[in-house]
């Protein structure tokens, strides 16, 4: 008898779990989701970029392009200009026949404005695209696509982009006003204008 009690009480152990199991309408919840778009989300004013071989279907119509980065503005701010770096490798240097060359493509340009020089400095390429907007949060018009064209994407270096760039004319405009205003503010040069 004494085994029968441990039996049923074990019994009614297994029965009690096995019961509150079942005793929601559901025992497992599937879900579909739509992911973000797209998967590369860019949440700074800078980051570093590489390229891969282009889709079909990613680039605009009219448009050929070996190498592809897509990304989306989520950095909170539209970017007003775009700075694109990387050095020049043995794949992207004078005298192996590439330059840079930055003229526009036939449709769907973020920047109508771009300072690429045809060689590099100091070993870099520094390319500025300016007079557009990037804008910023989830949906098709914050993502952007960066496309190189003429050199193997597994060649191409790692590059490095900064958004809202000042362009050296503002930097020069800076320096011009923190000067105005050191020769206004001197102590030293109002007691000699006031004798």
């Amino acid at each position: 008898m004494k085994r029968f009690s441990i039996l049923f009480i074990v019994a009614f152990f297994f029965g009690m779990i096995h019961s509150t199991a079942f005793a929601d309408s559901m025992d497992y919840h599937l879900v579909v989701l739509d992911p973000p778009i797209p998967n590369n989300p860019i949440f700074s004013t800078s980051f570093s970029f590489s390229f891969v071989p282009c889709q079909q279907g990613e680039l605009p119509t009219g448009v050929t392009a070996e190498g592809c980065f897509e990304g989306t503005n989520d950095s909170g701010q539209a970017w007003k200009s775009l700075q694109l770096t990387f050095a020049a490798t043995d794949g992207i240097a004078p005298g192996t026949g590439q330059t840079a060359d930055c003229s526009p493509a036939p449709t769907n340009n973020f920047f109508s404005n771009a300072n690429c020089p045809a060689n590099p400095v100091n070993g870099l390429f520094v390319l500025t695209f300016t007079g557009g907007s990037i804008p910023s949060g989830e949906g098709p018009s914050s993502t952007f696509l960066i496309a190189e064209d003429g050199v193997d994407p597994a060649a191409f270096p790692t590059g490095n982009a900064l958004a809202n760039a000042p362009e050296p004319s503002s930097y020069l405009l800076m320096l011009t006003g923190t000067l105005f205003l050191g020769f206004i503010c001197s102590p030293k040069l109002r007691q000699i204008i006031h004798g």
